[in-house]
């Protein structure tokens, strides 16, 4: 189905969440006729979900999460015209960092 006429199309897939301590990375694919992009993160998978960011890239890295709880994120593209529809969730869980020293293992 296609995005309603003038609308950038939705983000049905792409939509990657990498987890890193204490930040998540996302990347998505281009959607045709965007000219931003609006990230929303939810502590649900079926939200609700709020916008946390507006930007023209297709990566962003969302930081000063707490280690050991799972965000879940979309992506919606915008154009003059308005928004499109949100894109699928990806979730991921940030945890810290592990650090070898002297054979024992510190998080």
């Amino acid at each position: 189905m296609g995005a309603q006429s003038g609308f950038p199309a939705g983000l049905t897939a792409g939509l990657a969440a990498t987890p890193g301590s204490g930040e998540v990375s996302l990347n998505w694919v281009a959607s045709e006729g965007a000219s931003t992009y609006l990230v929303k993160r939810s502590l649900a998978s079926n939200g609700p979900y709020a916008a946390i960011a507006s930007l023209s890239s297709l990566s962003w890295v969302d930081t000063g999460l707490a280690n050991g709880t799972t965000y879940y994120y979309v992506v919606s593209a915008v154009n003059a015209n308005g928004e499109g529809a949100n894109s699928n969730p990806a979730s991921a869980t940030p945890k810290p960092r592990l650090c070898r020293r002297n054979g024992w293992i510190r998080m």
